[in-house]
């Protein structure tokens, strides 16, 4: 018997409800309901906070803190791509709001610094782990 690859056979198909998840900043598995909606899409597919809310109020205190402590510096350049606010508006992004956001370390509730919004989403998109980072760098010095 030959199997068609493009056969729909949903008894193959999982079918399973996720109902919590592990929060990075404190290591607790807890109900959905713990954390923020970032992105609310169509369904049940919303795309939630990698932390909990009360880890998100300890981060928020913190950062807002050092940004107090710490103002952005005038045309700073991100200290990962070395893009400035000047550079975004120069390509028509990030005109009524700030293109930094203040980086901490999840785990360990520490400051890094300020970095420019794509740079502290391309972190965030490889979960903080410089194991993943150094893949993506073989990844495209490969091709």
């Amino acid at each position: 018997m030959q199997m068609d690859l493009f056969e729909d056979s949903t008894s193959d198909k999982l079918n399973y409800e996720i109902t919590s998840k592990c929060c990075v900043g404190c290591g607790n598995y807890q109900a959905l309901g713990s954390f923020r909606v970032l992105v609310r899409r169509q369904g049940d597919r919303n795309t939630m906070s990698s932390t909990c809310k009360k880890c998100d109020r300890k981060a928020s205190k913190i950062k807002s803190d050092w940004k107090f402590l710490n103002p952005l510096p005038l045309d700073y350049p991100c200290p990962i791509c070395g893009m400035t606010h000047s550079d975004y508006l120069s390509l028509g992004k990030y005109k009524t709001q700030s293109s930094f956001s203040v980086d901490h370390c999840q785990k360990s509730m520490q400051v890094r610094g300020w970095i420019c919004n794509p740079c502290n989403s391309a972190m965030g998109l490889a979960k903080h782990d410089s194991e993943i980072l150094d893949s993506m760098i073989r990844y495209l010095n490969e091709r």
